[in-house]
């Protein structure tokens, strides 16, 4: 249904994007793909136009395969110590994405690599979010751990909620599965009806 590896496909014309990076068969570093597997399902992100992509997290690529795109939600599974299953939501256009959070890849240019160096070239997307889930088991063979697995909705249902509004932005929070941020809209824009971005 994906590509395992990427080969260039003409973007939608809407320029909207998920990419679920991992690797099913390394414990929570499936999260990725198995999110993008549960958003490409939704009526809802067929009707926006929403291209769903699975991604290795080789950085050259990724970043060939957001050129074009206007908004760009990525999900990855990351290690930064904190516990299995916490939610953390970067605004990449908004702040830096440290590199050790995402390093326990097999690829030394990776996802933080790729989102700073787009950075750097003027490339970034005009919008690009990445959620972050905390794993704790990426050996090979490895199950999901429970935690890990109960992230999944959320997490689908966080990344579908990007496209609903049009563009509207809320600000980088954490959360544990279940608690969901009540942080207000930080951009100075007119929060919209149809999403979380509402929610002050």
């Amino acid at each position: 249904m994906f590509d395992a590896v990427f080969v260039r496909k003409p973007m939608r014309k809407t320029g909207f994007l998920v990419i679920g990076i991992g690797n099913r068969n390394r414990g929570d570093d499936a999260i990725g793909p198995l999110v993008a597997e549960r958003v490409s399902g939704l009526e809802a992100m067929e009707k926006a136009g929403v291209e769903v992509r699975v991604h290795s997290g080789e950085g050259a690529s990724l970043m060939e395969l957001w050129r074009g795109a206007r908004r760009v939600v990525i999900i990855d599974a990351m290690k930064s110590g904190a516990g299995a299953g916490l939610i953390k939501r970067f605004d990449a256009g908004r702040e830096r994405v440290a590199s050790g959070v995402f390093r326990y890849s097999s690829h030394l240019f990776s996802l933080a690599e790729a989102v700073e160096l787009s950075r750097a070239l003027g490339r970034m997307p005009e919008t690009m979010i990445i959620y972050g889930v905390e794993g704790r088991n990426f050996s090979f063979g490895a199950p999901m751990t429970p935690e890990v697995a109960a992230a999944l909705s959320e997490v689908a249902a966080r990344a579908a909620e990007e496209f609903a509004c049009g563009g509207m932005e809320t600000k980088t929070e954490s959360t544990s599965p279940g608690e969901r941020g009540s942080a207000g809209d930080r951009t100075g824009k007119k929060p919209c009806t149809k999403c979380r971005c509402a929610k002050a």
